[in-house]
């Protein structure tokens, strides 16, 4: 892989990552359904063997190419040299990695690049669903080569919702025309393979346990779609869904008793 000048532009890197992430997926999905060595990392979180490979993967190919770039993923240490470099990979091998092991198909390959603090570049790619999403900021997002963007549903009747079932019942009680999804593994399927050319929000709980190894609101910015963060408060009584509607928040605070969700991707106002 060639090396690149680092003062390129995010879209001229484009290639270089979309190819990085395939072929890491390629290497996941050849290994995925096989007997692996899984262990748990911070008493918790679950790794295997091909969380370990996929990120040696990523590592070589993308270190090679932009060696003056910083590196930060879910799975190697932390080399407190990125704190010094302008852009840093930021990566998670396997996002999803429970979902994984248990030999289901709710997975993705998750690379970003960060400059100054900020996403420039992001690619989530599905491999059992063949389906790659990539975004440039200022750029839009694609699916697999298709520019895709978010709905223009600013109410929550009739839309489609993805996040934990607990959240999914509260939420139903107070607007029964929504079709639930069943709970998202991580949030790059919340970002990306879950809501593609679908309306409709997605929530993660606060209660995950995985680190974000990148920006879980960068491919729903670029589709147009709004993303509200709420870490680390506590709830108190109520819950504030942020689903772009007044009329449901102000009846969602009123009867919902749960911690707040990490993060709400809705769709855009007009």
């Amino acid at each position: 892989m060639p090396v690149i000048d680092p003062r390129a532009e995010p879209s001229a890197l484009s290639a270089i990552l979309v190819d990085a992430v395939r072929e890491a997926g390629a290497l996941a999905l050849g290994m995925f359904g096989r007997e692996l060595k899984t262990w748990t990392k911070n008493g918790t979180s679950p790794v295997c063997e091909a969380d370990i490979a996929v990120d040696r993967l990523l590592r070589e190919r993308l270190t090679a190419a932009a060696p003056d770039y910083g590196w930060r993923s879910e799975e190697s240490g932390d080399d407190p040299a990125r704190l010094a470099a302008k852009r840093v990979w930021i990566v998670d091998p396997i996002d999803g990695t429970r979902a994984y092991i248990r030999g289901m198909a709710d997975w993705t390959i998750a690379a970003a690049l960060v400059e100054a603090g900020r996403p420039v570049l992001g690619v989530i790619f599905a491999p059992p669903e063949a389906a790659l999403y990539a975004a440039v900021a200022g750029r839009g997002a694609r699916l697999n080569g298709t520019a895709i963007r978010a709905s223009e549903g600013e109410k929550l009747d009739g839309a489609r919702v993805a996040g934990p079932r607990r959240r999914l019942d509260q939420l139903a009680a107070i607007v029964p025309s929504i079709e639930t999804v069943a709970k998202i593994q991580h949030a790059g399927r919340a970002s990306g393979p879950a809501h593609a050319g679908r309306r409709g929000p997605a929530v993660e709980a606060g209660n995950g346990r995985e680190q974000r190894g990148s920006d879980p609101g960068f491919l729903p910015e670029r589709r147009g779609a709004q993303v509200r963060f709420a870490p680390g408060e506590a709830a108190s009584g109520r819950v504030r869904a942020r689903q772009g509607c007044d009329r449901v928040r102000r009846r969602a605070a009123r009867r919902c008793e749960a911690p707040l969700p990490t993060h709400c991707c809705v769709p855009p106002h007009r």
